[in-house]
């Protein structure tokens, strides 16, 4: 049942990470990325993260890395399992305050676009990229809490 749910997760994991790279490409906007797998891994960390996470995050990683990427192998493994365990440690360990969710989710976006940073026009991509990306992390937030 334990390797039902890893693999279960990882084929999630991967065909969200896929989605997203669609959509990317479809989208092809300097300004703008669109990142459901982001916005995943944020739900999961703050909601359902433990340690059965790992694996299937970082085999994601690595897939994304052997067949979708340029960097070197385990780079994205690394930056996802990075964002995952910081996302949950700021939720844990964060004072409450008002804007504690829309901080945090800003703050693992920058650290997700790791590899991408080199870009010309990175804090106009981001700003933009984190408001877009947090709009629908409350949009799925909202459609999960109306769900009985």
């Amino acid at each position: 049942m334990n390797l039902l749910y890893l693999l279960t997760n990882f084929i999630f994991f991967s065909i969200i990470l896929i989605v997203e790279n669609f959509l990317n490409l479809i989208v092809f906007n300097k300004y703008l990325s669109v990142a459901p797998f982001f916005v995943l891994l944020f739900i999961f960390s703050i909601t359902r993260f433990n340690n059965k996470n790992i694996f299937p995050i970082m085999g994601t990683g690595l897939i994304y890395d052997i067949f979708l990427s340029e960097n070197y192998l385990g780079v994205y493994a690394i930056v996802f399992l990075l964002v995952s365990v910081s996302i949950n440690y700021m939720q844990e360990k964060l004072v409450d305050f008002n804007f504690k969710l829309a901080f945090i989710f800003g703050i693992n976006y920058i650290i997700y676009n790791i590899p991408n940073i080199l870009s010309f026009n990175f804090v106009s991509t981001i700003t933009l990229s984190i408001f877009v990306n947090y709009l629908l992390f409350l949009l799925i937030k909202r459609v999960m809490r109306l769900r009985v």
